[in-house]
């Protein structure tokens, strides 16, 4: 086993687990904020706002990776046609 492969596969996915860890916290405290001020329903409300966050955001961002190829191919077959 090669400890030297996996320190190098910690230290590149440092960056991932802070964000990972930065989204998690933020949405608790949304949760705790949400269940002192507002009650039960508006904690639920809020985890369901942004939870279709980021399923829109996970949508978007796969439509517009996988139009990409698409798009510059045909804009590419397009701009030698007008040449």
């Amino acid at each position: 086993m090669d400890f030297s492969v996996l320190a190098e596969s910690c230290t590149n996915g440092f960056s991932e687990m802070v964000c990972q860890t930065a989204t998690a916290v933020t949405t608790f405290l949304f949760n705790l904020i949400m269940m002192k001020l507002l009650g039960e329903n508006a904690a639920a409300a809020i985890t369901i706002m942004i939870y279709m966050q980021f399923f829109l955001s996970a949508f978007y961002i796969g439509f517009s990776m996988g139009v990409a190829d698409v798009i510059s191919c045909n804009y590419g077959k397009l701009s030698a046609v007008l040449k």
